[in-house]
């Protein structure tokens, strides 16, 4: 009896996986064709970044991973960087370099230990940011953060004017890569006009003695609603005009805590609504002789309250 033996077909011969290297689609579809067996890959930066996950599921099936061009950079989110390490692994002398995408401000801690990681993008709450500028700002940090940005509703960041003024925090805050807005607290009345000057400054609290405070209330009037709150730094009274307690009446409204005013120049005409007010401590009264004499019951009013009288008219 003769045996006839049928020619081997081609699907019966390739058995065995092809070894690449090849790109990941053609990887990809053999790792579904064949159980067994490895391959390498060979693809752009880019195809392997936008494939990572899948990569991940079949990083058993894959021998070694290597670039196709000069760019071995991949620019990836911070889950991707942790969940997808194993196939990361099978890089070709472990030679690339991260780009880590979406880190939170916590994030960039644990990411600093990883050594492909040359480039860091925060994404996270303003809050979360003006609480973490400073840490941001260390050159270590400084070196790898390339570029912020703000999550969810926009709020005014709240930092200190300390924080404001120093070079490597101002160097941070040009990394935000969207509008953002300052609420500077701890303002001196020396660095207010610095500060005001910053267009993203929208809220201000100035930290001041009550002698510079009053010295400068008039300016603090011109800032109008961007003025958050004024504090002394003492106890003293704010020396004031007569004419002040009037026309700032809005910024003595934003002076937090409790004050006292000790007011400079009031003629009787200014009495009346000096005597009502409980801030006033002491009143200084200028007017002329026959104003004091026609108004003596109005500076009783004053009670202890009445520092002295200078009259115009005095010979």
């Amino acid at each position: 009896m003769t045996l006839s033996i049928a020619p081997l077909t081609a699907s019966l011969v390739a058995q065995t996986m092809p070894s690449g290297p090849v790109s990941i689609a053609t990887a990809l579809a053999n790792v579904a064709n064949y159980r067994s067996g490895t391959i390498a890959i060979q693809d752009t930066s880019d195809n392997i970044a936008l494939n990572l996950d899948a990569l991940q599921k079949v990083n058993t099936r894959i021998s070694g991973i290597s670039f196709s061009g000069d760019a071995s950079t991949l620019a990836l989110t911070v889950k991707q960087i942790s969940s997808d390490s194993a196939v990361l692994g099978k890089i070709n002398g472990d030679n690339y370099s991260l780009t880590a995408q979406s880190a939170l401000v916590a994030d960039v801690s644990r990411l600093l230990l990883n050594g492909h990681v040359t480039a860091i993008e925060v994404q996270d709450s303003s809050r979360n940011i003006a609480a973490s500028l400073t840490a941001l700002s260390a050159s270590n940090v400084a070196a790898k953060v390339t570029s912020i940005r703000q999550t969810g509703t926009p709020a005014d960041l709240a930092i200190t004017a300390a924080q404001l003024l120093d070079t490597a925090n101002a160097a941070t805050l040009n990394k935000i890569a969207d509008n953002y807005t300052l609420n500077v607290s701890g303002v001196s009345l020396a660095d207010m006009t610095t500060v005001s000057g910053n267009v993203k400054v929208a809220g201000i609290s100035i930290l001041d003695s009550t002698d510079q405070i009053a010295s400068h209330l008039d300016d603090l009037r011109l800032l109008g609603v961007r003025l958050v709150s004024a504090k002394a730094t003492d106890h003293a009274s704010l020396a004031l005009s007569a004419t002040q307690v009037k026309t700032d009446a809005w910024v003595l409204g934003k002076i937090y805590g409790g004050y006292e005013l000790a007011v400079q120049g009031a003629s009787l005409s200014d009495v009346a609504d000096l005597s009502g007010n409980s801030r006033v401590k002491s009143v200084n009264v200028i007017d002329s002789a026959v104003n004091i004499i026609k108004n003596i019951d109005l500076l009783k009013r004053l009670g202890s309250h009445l520092g002295s009288i200078t009259l115009t008219d005095a010979s």
